[in-house]
């Protein structure tokens, strides 16, 4: 082997077809959608909802992010950057926040123009019951930004962007993102999350910031449902002209707080070394 040549399993696991690539990662991903959703309508105590996601997260995520020991866990871990945010850290935590509330508000503006399809009644009398939010919260703050962020912004991205180039990867990652979630009126909103997450990494060459920002989300929607109610762009005491003029007013101090500290984290990135190339093409700029 030449000197800086690849491993041989980079030059051999690495070739196989995009789509197989792909695919194999969104059929991880429903997996975890269709148990998610099992889990949050079966009439069990949530307690063990809880326990279930939990366990259900854990499986799929040592098994398909942190596999055995092997070629392909080394294969894995090359192309998901699961390393610490250093530097990035404050400024990762400044865009989670201001994203989650951008993001937030923008759903609800969305509903006003776009009704959203009414919940199910089951899940509904779920999150009713005492602590029936609790395994909401762990699928949507928890495991499922640990699960969707390693898989798509990590690998899905990593591998898009070996053979793209940065800006292709992180408009396609974000598209499947927003089509695998199953949740056709929430395209929008989870495409938007999904360009948030790809630039962030790409920024960081970090899923934890991605991660960040997904249970950022994930969490305040949760809590908003549980202690904000009324917290509606189209009815209540935010109903008519006063709930557009607060809304947009809303995403324009949030988008520029977001623009801000993504900034800031433009300039550590430029600052930072460019990572050796790995993989099954050369490295885009």
């Amino acid at each position: 082997m030449s000197a800086g040549a690849p491993p041989v399993f980079f030059r051999t696991r690495m070739e196989r077809p995009l789509f197989l690539d792909l695919s194999g990662a969104l059929l991880v991903f429903l997996v975890w959608i269709f148990g998610r959703q099992l889990l949050l309508l079966a009439p069990i105590p949530p307690a063990a909802a809880t326990a279930a996601l939990l366990a259900a997260g854990a499986l799929l995520i040592a098994g398909w992010v942190w596999p055995w020991p092997g070629p392909l866990a080394e294969e894995r871990r090359a192309r998901a950057p699961m390393r610490s945010l250093g530097a990035h850290w404050p400024w990762a935590i400044l865009t989670a926040l201001a994203a989650a509330v951008l993001l937030l508000v923008f759903t609800e503006l969305y509903a006003r123009f776009v009704p959203p399809p009414p919940p199910d009644d089951v899940y509904l009398a779920n999150f009713a019951r005492p602590l029936g939010w609790l395994p909401s919260l762990v699928a949507v703050g928890l495991v499922g930004p640990l699960l969707g962020e390693s898989l798509f912004r990590g690998w899905m991205q990593g591998r898009l962007t070996r053979t793209f180039g940065p800006e292709v990867a992180i408009i396609n990652a974000a598209a499947l993102y927003a089509v695998a979630n199953l949740y056709v009126w929430l395209v929008p909103t989870l495409f938007l999350l999904g360009l948030l997450c790809g630039y962030s990494v790409y920024l960081t060459r970090s899923v934890w910031s991605a991660v960040l920002i997904s249970a950022a989300f994930g969490s305040l929607g949760i809590l908003a449902d549980l202690w904000l109610p009324d917290l509606d762009f189209s009815t209540g005491p935010l109903g008519g002209d006063r709930g557009l003029v607060l809304g947009g007013a809303l995403i324009a101090v949030t988008a520029a707080v977001s623009v801000y500290t993504l900034g800031r984290q433009r300039v550590l990135h430029d600052a930072e070394p460019e990572e050796p190339a790995r993989g099954d093409a050369p490295p885009h700029a």
